[in-house]
């Protein structure tokens, strides 16, 4: 992955970054505002090693599955340096990983989140799709 963006930095013709939110070795993505929905979004960043064909396929997924426990997809396209992106809704808050460092999950909070969780999968595979990649840096707490 390219070194992290700075604050301010413009995308597109249409996203300044805010904050970067994660890196793995094939994707970044930023907390960024969106000047043409005037909205915040996960702005996801691939690699150039990337698989086309797995962005095209996680596009598929993303315009397939409509609903409120899947994030929405809200835009897509390419950089001025070829670089494929992604725009996903922005949901404030932090993710599960992030919370189990900072504090345990009460008995309660954990049966929600579980519960949560259980149908947003159930609504994937109703649509015939399966998660491979469920853990809890991907599971967001509103």
């Amino acid at each position: 992955m390219p070194a992290s963006l700075p604050r301010g930095s413009r995308m597109a013709d249409r996203f300044t970054i805010e904050s970067l939110v994660h890196e793995g070795t094939q994707t970044a993505v930023y907390h960024a505002h969106d000047a043409v929905g005037d909205v915040d979004v996960a702005l996801k960043l691939y690699s150039a090693t990337s698989s086309v064909e797995r962005i095209a396929q996680e596009i598929a997924i993303l315009e397939r599955v409509r609903c409120d426990k899947v994030v929405e997809l809200l835009a897509q396209g390419s950089l001025t340096n070829g670089m494929p992106y992604l725009a996903l809704q922005w949901i404030p808050g932090e993710d599960l990983a992030a919370r189990l460092l900072r504090q345990p999950l009460s008995p309660a909070e954990s049966l929600t989140v579980l519960h949560h969780t259980a149908l947003a999968l159930a609504e994937l595979h109703s649509r015939d799709v399966v998660h491979l990649d469920i853990k809890p840096a991907n599971i967001l707490l509103r």
